[in-house]
């Protein structure tokens, strides 16, 4: 099992898997079963792995997470996505949102390492498969688009960046020093 789950195959069905669980849980507000999911792959990823690459895979869906945090939330109060209120912490993105970004982070060491030496087409994929993740949360009834062209636009040209940069961040090791750039 964990062969599989380390193989390119294998790590792209976990996080489809995590995704759709977490988007039709949110849809059917139950956010928190869905961020649950979410953690449960990312925790069966981190176990696949060997000890000495589990500390650099955690710190690197860390960092995702808390960026997920910011950026979710940036576009929560520009209102580019509205999700229904939870009555808990309404000021920051939803959980089971961020925790999107640290299941994402499992794949780029894994199904998304080929673009490690390619950066146009990360920022040219991110650009383009980002914003679709958002429209496709939508379209399952996970939130509203009050204004689609404006939020696409948005989304597309901040995964034009957040995902070369994610990238980056995942060849960098824990002795680095500074994981960060």
């Amino acid at each position: 099992m964990k062969r599989f789950i380390q193989s390119i195959w294998g790590n792209a069905c976990l996080f489809q898997f995590a995704w759709f669980f977490a988007v039709l849980c949110a849809a059917n507000q139950q956010g928190v079963w869905g961020a649950f999911m979410v953690w449960l792959c990312v925790l069966i990823h981190l176990y696949s792995l060997s000890r000495e690459r589990q500390l650099n895979e955690l710190l690197l869906v860390a960092v995702c997470f808390l960026l997920g945090i910011l950026v979710e939330t940036l576009f929560m109060h520009a209102e580019l996505m509205i999700y229904p209120k939870t009555g808990l912490m309404d000021w920051i993105c939803p959980l089971w949102l961020a925790s999107l970004w640290a299941v994402f982070a499992i794949t780029l060491n894994h199904s998304l390492a080929w673009l490690k030496n390619h950066t146009i087409w990360a920022a040219i994929l991110g650009a383009l498969l980002g914003p679709l993740s958002y429209w496709a949360g939508a379209r399952l009834g996970v939130g509203v688009m009050p204004d689609p062209i404006l939020s696409m636009g948005i989304i597309s040209m901040t995964w034009f960046i957040a995902l070369p940069l994610m990238i980056r961040w995942s060849q960098r090791k824990i002795e680095s020093s500074l994981f960060i750039f």
